[in-house]
């Protein structure tokens, strides 16, 4: 093996001429910068070969830039159900009549004390007398006896639907609402 002799020479430089001389800058290694759209053009052009995973990562990322996000979507559910409330109650609200016996009228079962109001179509029980002479104070027929202020029955009020009874004097001003949409003991 034969042995060649070579002469390295070192070149010393002071740091000015270094600078001027020597490339600092390794553009060579750092990342192009793209545009936002650029990254859109890629990110479609590449859309079906990207996993489903990805795709839910962009989103949820991209979400969390967002403060107080909410799906357009979601609004409009939300008011459509608003909405529905709304006319639920106004459904609710309007005040419904018995083919045979007007709202207002006080029944009562023959041979014995149990009495009921119609209210909006249905029997409210009333629970005592003294609710009973509200009742009739209230309609203004006070000065007429009790017998014509009623109408007797014979057990016939099973077909007719039942609400809420009447127990205190507060009940008297129930809604048309309450009355239509109670499920409640009767």
């Amino acid at each position: 093996m034969t042995r060649i002799n070579t002469k390295i020479k070192k070149g010393v430089y002071e740091s000015k001429k270094a600078r001027d001389l020597l490339d600092e800058e390794f553009t060579e290694f750092s990342p192009t910068k793209r545009s936002v759209s650029e990254f859109f053009d890629i990110y479609s052009s590449k859309f079906y070969n990207i996993k489903h995973d990805t795709h839910d990562t962009f989103i949820k990322k991209s979400l969390e830039y967002i403060i107080e996000y909410i799906n357009p979507k979601q609004i409009t559910l939300e008011q459509f159900a608003d909405e529905l409330i709304n006319t639920q109650e106004d459904i609710d609200s309007i005040e419904l009549f018995h083919p045979t016996y007007p709202n207002g009228t006080v029944l009562k079962m023959k041979g014995s004390s149990a009495k009921w109001l119609i209210q909006s179509g249905k029997k409210r029980r009333i629970d005592n007398n003294t609710l009973f002479k509200e009742i009739k104070l209230k309609q203004k027929l006070s000065k007429i006896s009790d017998g014509e202020f009623w109408i007797e029955v014979d057990g016939g009020t099973s077909g007719i639907p039942s609400s809420k009874p009447i127990n205190i004097t507060e009940d008297l001003l129930d809604s048309t609402s309450v009355i239509n949409t109670y499920t409640g003991p009767y």
